[in-house]
């Protein structure tokens, strides 16, 4: 797999420089942070201060890490270290980029970034309008990014079922952990692999000894492995109800636990 290091680097005004690719390629005109591959038997920190001598003239310090993930492309995932750091020596200067601009952190979400990097700058952004909120949050990730580290799981050998069956019951954990004298229970399923997630909740908290019930959003599930866990979900006695006002009124009126699988657990 591809690895890539990149800079997020801040002046003193606290903005954020980012550079905007050439054209040609599926991130052509697009924007990024400074950054490039990891070369054989080169260290993280030393490829992304290399990188940006190379792209920016500049000599920089790197602070830390700011967050690894992957991000599956239509043709190959790519590994990705993010670092913090300032600028040491030097004015950054375009050799390989077409643009250059420093931004304001809440300002990114302005500029049309490459899909690898979007969820990060929607942290950037949401981190800058509430710092404190943020400091201890688990990183949030778009529906493309979710989908693109679900193909690179796929990729690297976790069977798609496996990985529904480890959100499902994650989710439930969860839910047991805020809820630990829970009774009853309600999840919102969706006809696709959301809602697959939520069967899977279902069926765990009700082996839990729960009363579980699940509300049809959407009709029922239409992918094969969602299928698969509605019907071990009814199986166990789960009762699957198109969802209404008739169907849902009483059964919110009594749950202690309410899961959304519609558009994700």
């Amino acid at each position: 797999m591809l690895h890539v290091t990149a800079a997020i680097l801040r002046n003193a005004a606290g903005e954020v420089l980012i550079c905007r690719r050439g054209p040609g390629g599926a991130c052509g005109n697009l924007w990024e942070f400074p950054g490039g591959k990891v070369e054989p038997g080169e260290s993280e920190e030393a490829c992304v201060a290399r990188e940006c001598r190379e792209e920016l003239a500049v000599d920089i310090a790197v602070d830390g890490v700011y967050d690894r993930f992957t991000y599956a492309y239509p043709d190959r995932a790519i590994s990705f270290t993010f670092f913090t750091g300032r600028i040491t020596a030097g004015s950054p200067v375009r050799t390989v980029h077409t643009g250059l601009a420093w931004v304001r952190p809440a300002h990114l979400g302005r500029y049309a970034f490459c899909p690898a990097d979007e969820g990060l700058v929607w942290r950037l952004a949401a981190q800058a309008a509430a710092p404190g909120m943020w400091a201890d949050a688990p990183r949030a990730v778009t529906s493309a990014e979710m989908k693109a580290l679900e193909r690179a799981a796929f990729l690297a050998g976790q069977p798609y079922p496996d990985m529904m069956e480890r959100a499902g019951r994650a989710s439930a954990r969860e839910a047991l952990d805020l809820a630990p004298g829970a009774r009853r229970c309600v999840v919102f399923c969706g006809k696709g692999n959301n809602g697959g997630d939520g069967f899977v909740a279902a069926r765990v908290l009700r082996q839990a000894g729960l009363e579980a019930a699940v509300l049809l959003a959407e009709g029922d599930a239409v992918t094969p492995d969602a299928a698969e866990n509605q019907r071990r979900a009814a199986a166990l006695g789960i009762p699957c109800l198109p969802l209404c006002e008739e169907t849902a009124a009483p059964l919110l009126a009594r749950a202690d636990v309410v899961l959304d699988a519609v558009y994700g657990l």
